[in-house]
C-alpha cells in the first residue's frame, strides 16, 4: 500500500453475496459489501486508488496472507487515511455524522429538542450496532491509523 492511499475496512459479510468487479481488464469476483463499499467511494470526477484487502492480498495464498496480516499494524501507521465503510447509509446515520461532534440537528428548527434527541440516539445506536464494530481488529485500526 502506498502512504497516499487510502485503506479501506469493511466487513467481508455473507461470502455468498457476490459482485463482480472489472480492474485492469480483469473480472473479480468479490463480496457484496466490497462492492457497495467501492461504488459508494467511487468519484466518476477522478481517478484514484483505494487498497481493499481481498483484491490487494491473494486470499488463496495462506503464507502471504498471514504475512500481510502481520504487517496491518504497520500499514494502518503509514496511510494516509483508513475509510471505515459502515454498510449502505440512513438518513439518520447522516445527519449524526455530518453535524459531528455536536450531535445537532438545528437545520429542523421545527423540531423539539426531544425530537432530535431521539433522532441522533437512535441513529448512535444504530451506527455502532453494525457489524464492524464487532470485529477483531477494529481496536487496531481506530487507534493505530492516523486518519480514521
Amino acid at each position: 500500500s502506498s502512504p497516499t492511499q487510502p485503506f479501506l475496512t469493511y466487513i467481508w459479510g455473507d461470502p455468498t453475496q457476490t459482485g463482480t468487479l472489472t480492474l485492469s481488464g480483469h473480472r473479480f469476483t468479490i463480496t457484496a459489501t466490497l462492492a457497495a463499499a467501492l461504488r459508494d467511494l467511487r468519484d466518476d470526477a477522478r481517478r484514484h486508488r483505494t487498497w481493499a484487502d481481498a483484491l490487494c492480498i491473494d486470499q488463496t495464498n495462506i503464507p502471504e496472507r498471514n504475512s500481510q496480516v502481520s504487517l496491518m499494524g504497520l500499514i494502518y501507521k503509514v496511510v494516509a487515511y483508513t475509510v471505515i465503510y459502515l454498510g449502505s447509509s440512513t438518513w439518520e446515520r447522516d445527519k449524526v455524522l455530518q453535524s459531528a461532534p455536536y450531535f445537532s440537528l438545528n437545520c429542523y428548527p421545527s423540531w423539539s429538542q426531544s425530537q432530535r434527541d431521539e433522532i441522533v440516539q437512535g441513529a448512535k445506536l444504530e451506527i455502532l450496532n453494525r457489524p464492524w464494530f464487532f470485529r477483531v481488529w477494529v481496536f487496531q485500526k481506530l487507534i493505530l491509523s492516523r486518519d480514521p
